[in-house]
């Protein structure tokens, strides 16, 4: 599912209409949201059918500022749930997970005293609400002082009523790919401003079932905002899966005797090699050893759930021994699982036996995303975000940064070391070897012949 936001800054001009038709032809969004389009119902309607959208949803602007309107297609189920002159609440349904979640698209005031009011209004509306939800738009406001660059610099005590917004709502960013900024004040010079000022703000249920979602800035012209584009179910990277060593395997006595026994397999060759071939002799045998034993904590932990709703009411004496084993089986399935989580989400600073595991996931897609390489900038400096192209690039990089250009200059090089005897060495006659050491940095010999 792909959504766009784009403060457009009027929907008046042609070359604004071009440009989301054109992003639309581009990207195939099924739900855009535009803030600031400083026209009425019926020119948004015009918009609404030149992108090819099949609903909207608007909010009039008050004389020609403001204006808020939602285009959606047909393919995704949309429906309002409040609008106001900042924002306008929809609940979107996912067709392929059934996931239901609600959109808040929003266009705050520029005014400080304004966008603290409309914080206390959201944060006191939200309270009222369930439901797991994703806040974006324009937000016209910054949660770190690196978020701008150029004019006055920040200080950080002004960001504190935004942060706390953000505290307040508990949520959390969702984070970006490509340009780091989306406003730009247009001039030249030590007078440009560059802001952050658009964003995507999820809940952790959210950021928990869309956990792969990607956000990216693009650029558009007609306005000075850059256009948010949010991909729920991004594509997925289909290369080989690293290896790594699981903490719970410890627990099980079999897992020493198999590294044991795999590192007792050794390689004619170097140390080296020989080392090499045991470490991947062994990560090839743990592979298929944690397959065969199953350590998937999460399907345990279903089977466990499902056969306790199957004995159900139908509980007796007889059964309890069965209950009572399934019940501990479901704890300790519920402990391996927290124990894989603390160690994707890398916090050692917890005692085992907390239940924090939500806390866990949302750490570790937060790591996730940091560590993800969504797109790099080549040599010829085009944008690359295919995955096969960012991993040539990588290996055309490093190739390129090992490989000796070579030298024709090699012998300047050899006659500018100083040439002597080596000590303990006598030159014979001409038929024997001579061993000459070069500034006593390497010695070889020389035959006659």
């Amino acid at each position: 599912m792909k959504l766009m936001a784009w403060n457009s800054q009027g929907l008046g001009g042609a070359l604004t209409a071009n440009q989301l038709k054109e992003l639309c032809q581009l990207h195939s969004p099924q739900l855009i949201f535009l803030s600031e389009t400083k026209n009425q119902l019926c020119r948004i309607d015009f918009i609404r059918r030149f992108v090819g959208m099949d609903f909207c949803l608007v909010v009039d602007p008050i004389g020609i500022a403001g204006g808020l309107a939602v285009l959606w297609k047909r393919s995704i189920n949309v429906c309002l749930i409040r609008s106001c002159s900042f924002f306008i609440e929809v609940e979107i349904k996912d067709d392929e997970s059934g996931y239901a979640w609600r959109l808040i698209n929003l266009y705050a005031s520029s005014i400080d005293s304004v966008r603290k009011l409309q914080w206390d209004e959201l944060v006191r509306y939200r309270q009222q609400s369930s439901a797991e939800w994703m806040i974006w738009g324009d937000f016209n406001d910054l949660l770190d002082v690196d978020e701008k660059q150029g004019g006055r610099r920040r200080e950080t005590w002004s960001l504190k009523v935004f942060r706390d917004f953000v505290t307040n709502l508990g949520v959390v960013d969702l984070g970006f790919t490509s340009y780091s900024f989306t406003w730009v004040n247009r001039r030249r010079g030590n007078r440009q401003i560059k802001e952050r000022l658009d964003r995507a703000l999820v809940s952790p249920g959210w950021r928990l079932h869309y956990d792969k979602s990607k956000l990216q800035h693009l650029f558009a012209v007609g306005s000075d905002h850059m256009v948010l584009l949010l991909d729920t179910n991004p594509p997925k990277f289909t290369g080989q899966r690293q290896f790594r060593f699981d903490n719970r395997w410890t627990s099980d006595a079999e897992c020493k005797e198999v590294i044991r026994k795999s590192w007792q397999v050794g390689m004619r060759g170097s140390k080296m090699f020989d080392v090499f071939h045991r470490i991947r002799n062994t990560r090839s045998k743990l592979r298929i050893w944690s397959k065969a034993r199953n350590f998937n904590a999460r399907r345990k932990i279903n089977e466990v759930q499902n056969q306790l709703k199957e004995i159900g009411d139908e509980r007796v004496y007889g059964d309890m021994e069965q209950i009572w084993a399934l019940e501990k089986d479901l704890g300790d399935a519920w402990v391996q699982e927290e124990k894989c989580w603390r160690q994707k989400a890398r916090i050692s600073w917890m005692i085992e036996g907390d239940r924090n595991t939500s806390f866990f996931h949302v750490k570790v897609t937060q790591r996730r995303k940091r560590n993800t390489i969504s797109g790099i900038q080549d040599l010829r400096g085009n944008w690359c975000e295919n995955q096969e192209d960012i991993a040539k690039e990588f290996v055309m990089y490093f190739e390129d940064l090992f490989k000796s250009d070579g030298t024709n200059h090699i012998c300047k090089v050899i006659d500018s070391i100083k040439a002597q005897p080596s000590v303990g060495d006598n030159v014979i006659n001409s038929g024997s070897s001579h061993s000459y050491s070069y500034g006593g940095f390497a010695e070889f010999r020389l035959w006659p012949w």
